[in-house]
């Protein structure tokens, strides 16, 4: 997929991280990791990104969306928008799935923090919330429903779960200087988890 410069106009990797939705830590791990991004430089090493860069920020945003692993980007991003994808696009985020329940199922916080680690450090909050999270949340309640021992499963990937958006949102919000958006849960609400996700992703 082709995309030609339309403006020398560049932007800080903060400005960018605003622009596009992805946090700055994610989009220098898609340039060290993987190689899908060249910022330019300053002459003393700060990243600049242009036009270019953020448009190929927003079509890497939509080949994860669509289910393609992180490492399968780079070379889609170089052939025709309508390439084919042999791969069935669910089944990166079903494996997290399977391997998240089965941590949960142990109570292996250890397991928990390294899948959190993995994906959160090469996708968007809001991919991993919609595509990982809040799908195991609904199998958790769903798979083990009227069983003992599903409400301390429940809450305790929950609470975990909880902790995560809440640490993400507080250092967002110390790095964050537009006008202060106040979100609370309505009284029908039980969980704090979805209104912790939307003032994320807000």
């Amino acid at each position: 997929m082709s995309i030609k410069k339309t403006t020398n106009a560049v932007f800080p990797i903060r400005e960018v991280s605003k622009k596009t939705g992805v946090n700055s830590v994610t989009i220098r791990a898609w340039e060290r990791r993987y190689g899908l991004i060249k910022p330019q430089r300053t002459p003393k090493g700060h990243r600049l990104y242009d036009e270019n860069d953020i448009e190929k920020i927003h079509q890497i945003l939509t080949w994860l969306d669509r289910g393609i692993s992180i490492s399968q980007v780079k070379s889609l991003l170089e052939q025709p928008q309508d390439t084919a994808i042999n791969e069935s696009e669910n089944s990166i985020w079903e494996n997290y799935q399977n391997d998240l329940i089965q941590a949960v199922e142990h109570f292996n916080e250890k397991k928990l923090d390294s899948i959190y680690c993995q994906v959160l450090g090469i996708y968007p909050i809001d991919i991993v919330s919609e595509k990982i999270f809040f799908p195991v949340l609904q199998k958790i309640h769903r798979n083990w429903q009227g069983i003992f021992g599903n409400q301390v499963i429940h809450a305790f990937f929950e609470s975990n779960f909880r902790m995560r958006l809440s640490m993400r949102l507080y250092h967002s919000n110390r790095n964050n200087d537009q006008p202060q958006l106040i979100v609370c849960n309505l009284p029908f609400q039980v969980s704090e988890i979805p209104t912790l996700a939307f003032s994320l992703y807000a």
